[in-house]
C-alpha cells in the first residue's frame, strides 16, 4: 500500500499522514482525566459520536466474521477492556476493514491503521465515506 501510494503520489504515505496529524490533532482532541482513575485516558469524552464512528470495538470472544457484517469501511480494535468512554490501554488487534473483510492484520497502532486504510482507498480509487 505504501509503495503503491508513493508511486502514484511521489510522496511517503505515512510521513505525510503523520505530518497532517501533527498539524490538526491538537486542535481536535482534548484529553481528560477520568474521575475514577487519574491515570486513565478518557479519549472519547467530549467528542461527538461521529468523531470516532470509524472505530469499531469488539472483544476477543466476539466472532469477527459476525461482527464485520455490514461494515463497509472502518478500523477494528479488539480488546478485553471495553468501555464506551475510554480508549483501551491493552489492544489485542488493530485491523482496517474494507467491504466486511479485514484487509490487513498485525497493525501496531490506530494512526498507522488509519493511514494505511486511507492509502488503500486512494490507491484503489475508492471514495472516502463521509463518516471517516
Amino acid at each position: 500500500i505504501v509503495a503503491e501510494f508513493s508511486q502514484l503520489m511521489s510522496a511517503d504515505l505515512m510521513r505525510s499522514f503523520y505530518s497532517g496529524l501533527d498539524v490538526h490533532l491538537p486542535n481536535k482532541i482534548l484529553l481528560w482525566l477520568d474521575a475514577n482513575d487519574s491515570h486513565q485516558n478518557c479519549f472519547f469524552k467530549g467528542m461527538s459520536k461521529d468523531s470516532y464512528s470509524f472505530l469499531k470495538l469488539c472483544e476477543p470472544t466476539d466472532k469477527i466474521e459476525d461482527f464485520l457484517r455490514g461494515i463497509h469501511m472502518d478500523i477494528l480494535i479488539v480488546s478485553e477492556e471495553l468501555r464506551e468512554d475510554v480508549f483501551p490501554k491493552e489492544i489485542n488487534e488493530i485491523s482496517p476493514i474494507l467491504e466486511e473483510c479485514q484487509v490487513l492484520t498485525d497493525i501496531s497502532d490506530v494512526p498507522k491503521a488509519f493511514g494505511l486504510l486511507m492509502g488503500l482507498l486512494y490507491a484503489s480509487n475508492i471514495d472516502y465515506p463521509k463518516h471517516i
